[in-house]
C-alpha cells in the first residue's frame, strides 16, 4: 500500500525583485490591498467543478471542494494522468475495468491554506499519497495567476521545525557529502556559466565526522528560521516606514506613489529599531554561506578554491546505504514528510492539520485568535 502523510509549505509574499520585503497577507498588493485568502478563493470559482485538461503535463484535474472556513481554505481536488490506456483494479475483489485514450485516472487529494489575520506568513498543507500531492498544481494554477494579478511575488517554501529534523535524522549517519562549485565570472570572464566542479567525500572519514556535519545542518536550519522571525519583525516597520501619497499625472489622472513617512509617523526610535533588524538580517545572510560545511569538506578533500563559488550542497544520510538526501541550496530546505497511519478521514486530517498549523504560527510569533478557524474575518 502507498505511504501516506503530508507536506507543509510556508507562504510569503512581497514586492517582485525585493526578496527582503514581506506583505501582510490579509492586506497585500500595494496601495489598494486585498486579502490573499479572498483572492485564492475567487480563483477556484473560475474553475468550478469542470474538468481541466493540462496537455503539457498529460494530466487533468477537477476541483471538488474549495470551502472557506474562518482563516482557512479547505481543498479537495481530483488529479491524475489522462489519455493513458490501462485499467482500474479493485485489490479486494480482483475485478478490473479497462480504460482508454479518453479516460483520466483521477486520485482524490486534499490540501488546506491557512492565513491568520494580519499575518505576514501563511501555511499550505498538502496530503501526500505515495509521491502524489497538490503543491505543484496549486502553485501553477492558483498562486501564480493571483500573484501576477496583484503584482506580487508569492513563494511557497518547504517547512519543518528543527526538532522534526533532529528526530528524523537522529539515528542516521552521514554517508556522503558533496559540494557543487561554479567558476566565478569575476575571476575568469571566459568561463561558461554551466562549468561546474563537484567535490565529493565519502567513506570512513566522513562517518567519523557524521555528528558534526548533522549539527552544522541543524545550525543552518536554525539560521533560516531565525531569518524568518527577523523578517516578520521587520515587515511591520517597513510598512510604517513608507506611506502612499497621490501624485497628479495630469488634470484627469492621479497615481498612488510610495514615499518615506514623516518623523511624526515613523520616529527616530522606529528608524533605529529598523536599522538594527536590517543589520541582523544581513549578518544572518552572511552566516548562511556554510563556512563550517566548507571547512569540513576542505579537510576531507583539500582543493584549490580560488575563482570557485559554492552553488549547492548535498548530504546523503542513512545506515548502510543512502536513504535521504539533504540538499542545501540558497535558503531552501528539503521537503519533510509527516507520515500518518494510512489515509486519514477528513475530520481527523482537519484536526491534525489545524493543531499543527496553530503550533507553527506560535513558533513563528504569529498571533491567532481563539476563533480564527471558526469565522471569516473581513479585511479592512
Amino acid at each position: 500500500m502507498a505511504s501516506h502523510g503530508y507536506l507543509i509549505y510556508l507562504i510569503r509574499a512581497g514586492v517582485p525583485n525585493r526578496t527582503r520585503t514581506l506583505n501582510q497577507l490579509s492586506r497585500s498588493g500595494g496601495p489598494n490591498p486585498t486579502d490573499l485568502l479572498d483572492e485564492l478563493e475567487a480563483r477556484f470559482s473560475v474553475y468550478g467543478d469542470t474538468y481541466q485538461s493540462d496537455k503539457k503535463n498529460a494530466e487533468g484535474f477537477r476541483v471538488r471542494e474549495a470551502s472557506r472556513i474562518g482563516r482557512s481554505l479547505r481543498l479537495r481536488i481530483h488529479k491524475g494522468p489522462e489519455g493513458n490506456p490501462g485499467e482500474t483494479y479493485n485489490i479486494e475483489t480482483n475485478e478490473s475495468e479497462d480504460t482508454g485514450d479518453t479516460t483520466a485516472l483521477l486520485s482524490a487529494l486534499r490540501a488546506t491554506v491557512y492565513i491568520p489575520e494580519k499575518s505576514y506568513f501563511g501555511l499550505l498543507f498538502v496530503e501526500r499519497t505515495g509521491g502524489r500531492h497538490l503543491k505543484e498544481l496549486l502553485a501553477r494554477t492558483i498562486f501564480k495567476p493571483v500573484a501576477l494579478n496583484r503584482n506580487l511575488a508569492i513563494r511557497l517554501e518547504s517547512f519543518a521545525e528543527v526538532d522534526d529534523w533532529r528526530s528524523e535524522l537522529g539515528d542516521q549517519g552521514v554517508l556522503r557529502i558533496s559540494e557543487s562549485l561554479v567558476a566565478s565570472q569575476s575571476q575568469d570572464a571566459s568561463t561558461p556559466d554551466d562549468t561546474v566542479v563537484r567535490v565529493v567525500a565519502e567513506g570512513t572519514k566522513v562517518r567519523q565526522v557524521s555528528d558534526d556535519i548533522k549539527e552544522q545542518l541543524f545550525a543552518r536550519l536554525e539560521r533560516i528560521f531565525r531569518t524568518i522571525r527577523v523578517r516578520a519583525n521587520l515587515a511591520p516597520l517597513e510598512d510604517r516606514r513608507y506611506v502612499y501619497v497621490e501624485k497628479e499625472e495630469s488634470a484627469s489622472q492621479t497615481l498612488q506613489v510610495r514615499r518615506k513617512a514623516p518623523k511624526s509617523v515613523f520616529t527616530v526610535q522606529d528608524e533605529e529599531e529598523y536599522q538594527a533588524l536590517v543589520e541582523e538580517l544581513a549578518s544572518l545572510n552572511e552566516a548562511d554561506e556554510n563556512p563550517a560545511l566548507r571547512s569540513t569538506l576542505q579537510e576531507l578533500v583539500p582543493i584549490e578554491r580560488d575563482g570557485l563559488k559554492s552553488q549547492r550542497w548535498e548530504v546523503a544520510l542513512g545506515e548502510d546505504k543512502p536513504e535521504r538526501s539533504f540538499v542545501v541550496e540558497g535558503t531552501s530546505v528539503p521537503q519533510f514528510v509527516y507520515l500518518t497511519q494510512g489515509r486519514l478521514l477528513d475530520n481527523l486530517l482537519r484536526q491534525t492539520w489545524e493543531a499543527h498549523a496553530t503550533r507553527i504560527f506560535s513558533v513563528l510569533g504569529v498571533s491567532v485568535a481563539d476563533d480564527w478557524l471558526l469565522k471569516k474575518v473581513q479585511s479592512n
